[in-house]
């Protein structure tokens, strides 16, 4: 499948389409193989044989549409009204949303499955390919989206001759039209992304000091997706790509980075960040127990 028949396809999913597509995701997971440090790697490769962190990078969304993995459709994304925090927002949902979960919690609960001697090999395996995709997820800015319009996927649009939602240009669309001299339509999405990712290793778009706090990824996401609502994407389709390609760029580089940290300390025996864990307290203060509430293995 074409890239650009890929994007056009994610238009008629009903209620979420794939945070960066699949390009993107696949970019997350070379970012972090690059800063993976040896033990890390060895870790990685325990669980995953042959396999590695982008080429399970969009395992998570090919299960969604299954009956089995069906209720981790709601671990991709967190919907919340403008102005809200996340815990006000968690407080103020119905209890039947409550307990559907949602990307913070499952992050949260990946990250101490793979901490926790007493897993077993398939669970940890499990919980490492959901938190790649996720990691990635967390930092697609509309996927801490409005609830009115689905995190942006009921906005359509055209983007440079092709209907797209607005959600999607920020999935695909931009990587794709933004950096036509990296990647193409005629290209396999591996080495889209292998292009795409020598891209920004080569000029990281950013310096940052990489740490898990999940709250603060999510809060980054939210003080984006403001400016990503512009109608410019409609009267000025190359201003609006312009203004946020950096973004999608930085945001990208960011998981990645962010990723190989949490995998960097896990394999490390580093502790679990003491913010983290106040982060877990709060959540379970309003919904219970977040491992009776984030099931990867339904």
């Amino acid at each position: 499948m074409t890239i650009s028949k890929w994007i056009v396809g994610t238009l008629f999913i009903p209620v979420q389409v794939f945070a960066w597509g699949a390009v993107g995701h696949r970019t997350v997971g070379l970012i972090a193989e690059a800063n993976l440090t040896p033990q890390a790697k060895l870790g990685v490769q325990q669980l995953l044989g042959a396999q590695t962190l982008s080429g399970v990078a969009n395992w998570a969304d090919s299960l969604r549409s299954t009956t089995t993995y069906k209720p981790t459709v709601w671990y991709h994304f967190e919907k919340i009204p403008d102005g809200v925090s996340f815990i006000d927002n968690l407080k103020a949902l119905p209890d039947w949303q409550q307990k559907k979960g949602g990307i913070v919690a499952a992050i949260l609960v990946a990250n101490e499955i793979l901490r926790d001697n007493s897993s077993s090999g398939s669970a940890k395996t499990d919980a490492l390919k959901f938190l790649v995709h996720f990691v990635g997820d967390i930092h697609q800015p509309l996927h801490t989206g409005r609830p009115v319009d689905n995190g942006a996927v009921k906005i359509d649009t055209t983007w440079f001759g092709k209907p797209m939602s607005v959600h999607a240009i920020w999935d695909s669309g931009m990587i794709m039209s933004g950096h036509s001299t990296v990647v193409s339509d005629g290209q396999s999405i591996e080495n889209n992304a292998n292009a795409y990712a020598n891209f920004l290793l080569k000029a990281p778009p950013l310096q940052l000091t990489p740490t898990m706090d999940v709250e603060e990824w999510l809060n980054e996401s939210l003080a984006l997706r403001t400016a990503a609502y512009d109608k410019t994407y409609e009267t000025n389709p190359s201003q609006y790509q312009t203004q946020h390609l950096p973004e999608v760029d930085q945001r990208i580089y960011q998981a990645g980075v962010r990723l190989a940290k949490m995998l960097n300390d896990i394999y490390g025996g580093q502790q679990t960040p003491p913010l983290e864990n106040t982060l877990k307290g709060q959540i379970e203060s309003v919904v219970g127990d977040i491992h009776q509430l984030i099931n990867f293995n339904p």
